[in-house]
């Protein structure tokens, strides 16, 4: 991978379908997903193959995340 390391905040419907285009794209990486539900968080995060995490501080403090 490469390019344009990001982080996706909500995973439940549409918000669900921008993080799956994030990981499909050439010049972005996906890196971690978030959500307040946990389970939403873990399953999209096994899908799309990336980190997950329940509070969106968590995600905006990561530093592999442009």
């Amino acid at each position: 991978m490469g390019g344009l390391r990001v982080g996706a905040i909500g995973v439940g419907g549409m918000s669900g379908s921008h993080a799956k285009k994030f990981g499909e794209q050439q010049r972005c990486e996906l890196v971690c997903v978030c959500d307040i539900v946990e389970d939403k968080a873990r399953s999209r995060a096994e899908e799309l193959g990336c980190d997950w995490v329940t509070d969106h501080r968590k995600l905006l403090e990561r530093s592999d995340i442009d």
